[in-house]
């Protein structure tokens, strides 16, 4: 994995860690297979500019910061809100019901 901390493969394993969202979870809510999203956590794809703005949908994350921003920057200013980390969080679940009800 590439250690660059303004890369997305070393961002999207810790955004998705702070939120307890597994990589299965993430491919279910973005509709791609698991192997695709271990490949983007591990550098070995990089997504299109419509992959990011639907990653950056999930965690609410301006989708420039979230590709372009080292994650101790994204993490000091967008999670150390507790606010916005419960919006995240319910965000989330908003689309994991929906996606259970689409069945």
């Amino acid at each position: 994995m590439n250690a660059d901390p303004g890369n997305l493969s070393y961002t999207l394993p810790r955004l998705s860690g702070l939120h307890n969202l597994s990589g299965a979870k993430l491919a279910r809510l973005l509709g791609v297979s698991t192997q695709y999203v271990w490949m983007l956590m591990n550098g070995e794809r990089q997504p299109t500019d419509d992959r990011v703005l639907e990653i950056a949908a999930i965690f609410g994350i301006d989708p420039h910061r979230l590709a372009n921003t080292p994650f101790d920057d994204l993490l000091q200013v967008e999670f150390a809100d507790p606010v916005r980390y419960r919006d995240t969080e319910a965000r989330i679940a908003k689309l994991e019901r929906a996606q259970r009800s689409r069945g």
